[in-house]
């Protein structure tokens, strides 16, 4: 079998240099290439980070709700709470970074609670539920809970059940 000419010819050194090797042009291409598949990479990265922290903010709230509704449902109540406690109370403003736990003790409202989702999330709509000491219904009706991201198209949901059952939902773009 022979070996075509043009096949030996690529193996040869140039004439005029004394040693092989890369033309600059190869390397700034092969580096242009690099530079691109990395930046690639960075925003892909920061993306997933930026989605990442939003589920864990929703998580923070769900976890959050799941203790206040075990306190009710244990019947603990705070040290200001001077008569029966009748229910623990979740509630936020629309479009609000923020949510407060207050202890319904007596008909009065005691004990208020707030905290804070991560800068930047908020929750679409308002809301309140109603825990109640005793197993009973939670509201009037499910509940869906929403917390997006400023200047993204995602966002974080759950269901409060009119049982009081929190259902996850999980992170989605808005319109899917």
């Amino acid at each position: 079998m022979m070996i075509p000419m043009w096949f030996h010819n690529l193996y040869k050194p140039l004439t005029g240099r004394g040693s092989t090797g890369f033309t600059l042009i190869e390397l700034l291409v092969t580096t242009a290439i690099a530079l691109v598949l990395a930046g690639g990479a960075l925003a892909a990265y920061n993306r997933f980070n930026s989605q990442q922290g939003h589920i864990q903010a929703g998580k923070n709230v769900i976890a959050t709700l799941e203790r206040t509704k075990s306190r009710a449902l244990n019947g603990d109540k705070p040290d200001d709470c001077e008569s029966v406690l009748d229910a623990y109370r979740v509630s936020a403003s629309n479009n609000s970074n923020s949510y407060q736990i207050s202890a319904i003790c007596g008909g009065n409202v005691v004990n208020t609670q707030q905290h804070q989702l991560p800068p930047s999330m908020v929750f679409t709509q308002g809301f309140v539920v109603n825990f109640p000491s005793l197993p009973g219904v939670v509201g009037s009706g499910d509940q869906t809970i929403a917390i997006s991201r400023q200047g993204t198209d995602y966002i974080y949901e759950f269901i409060i059940r009119q049982t009081g059952t929190i259902e996850d939902i999980g992170l989605s773009r808005t319109g899917d």
